[in-house]
C-alpha cells in the first residue's frame, strides 16, 4: 500500500506526462535517536518507515513532494482511532493506560495538517519536507497534556519505556522534526504542540 500505490501513480503521471503535483503523505518514522531531525537524517528501523521512504523515492521521481508528517485529532475514520482519540477515550472513562515517556514525536493537529497540505498543492513544492510542530514531546507528556486542557484526572495514567511494552514491532524513540525547510520555503511559522493541543479542544467539543 506505502509504496505500489505511490507507484502506480507516478506511472500514470509519466506516462500521461502529466502536469500534475503528485504529494505523497509520508511518515516521521524514518527517524530515530535523538531529534529534532533534519530531512537528511533518515534512519529506518522498521518496515513501515522503509516503505514510506520508498513511496518517497517514488514520488520524488516525478517532480512530487513527500510530507513527513505525523498527527493527531478527531478521526473521520471509522473503527480508527488517532492517539487523541485513544487518550481521551480513556481519560473520559477513567481507565488505566501506559504512556511512553521515551518516545518523542512533534505532530500536528489534523486540522492544521490539512490546511497546509492545501498550501503545497496550491502553490507547488518538489522535494521533501518535514511537517510537524515547532517543537515536540514525550507521548507521555503529550497525554498529560490533553488531560489538562480538557480538565480530565490523570490518576489513572502510568508513565513507561516503550522497551518494557514488548511490541512486535521495532519503533524509533525521537521522531521530532527540524521543520525550518518547511517554513522557510512557504514563508510561515508553524506552531507550537502546546497550541496544538489548545486548537483541538474545539474538534471534540461535540461530543460532550
Amino acid at each position: 500500500m506505502n509504496t505500489r500505490t505511490v507507484e502506480n501513480l507516478a506511472d500514470w503521471v509519466r506516462s500521461e506526462r502529466s502536469s500534475c503535483h503528485l504529494v505523497q503523505i509520508s511518515t516521521d518514522q524514518v527517524y530515530h535517536h535523538t531529534g529534532p531531525h533534519a530531512e537528511e537524517d533518515v534512519e529506518l528501523i522498521n518496515y513501515y518507515a522503509f516503505s514510506k521512504y520508498a513511496g518517497e523515492l517514488v514520488a520524488l521521481n516525478v517532480g512530487g513532494t513527500a510530507l513527513r508528517t505525523n498527527l493527531f485529532g478527531r478521526s473521520r475514520c471509522s473503527g480508527r482511532t488517532s492517539i487523541s482519540d485513544w487518550v481521551l477515550g480513556a481519560l473520559r472513562r477513567q481507565e488505566p493506560i501506559r504512556v511512553f515517556e521515551d518516545v518523542w514525536f512533534s505532530p500536528l493537529s489534523l486540522e492544521t495538517l490539512s490546511e497546509h497540505i492545501g498550501l503545497v498543492v496550491e502553490r507547488g513544492g518538489g522535494g521533501v519536507f518535514n511537517l510537524g510542530a515547532r517543537d515536540g514531546m514525550s507521548k507521555a507528556e503529550f497525554a498529560l497534556r490533553v488531560a489538562s486542557h480538557f480538565g480530565l484526572s490523570t490518576a489513572n495514567v502510568t508513565r513507561g519505556s516503550v522497551d518494557a511494552a514488548r511490541l512486535p514491532a521495532r519503533r524509533p524513540t525521537d521522531m521530532r522534526m527540524d521543520c525550518a525547510r518547511f517554513e522557510s520555503r512557504f514563508g510561515l511559522t508553524l506552531p507550537t504542540l502546546e497550541s496544538e493541543i489548545a486548537r483541538m479542544k474545539d474538534t471534540y467539543a461535540s461530543e460532550h
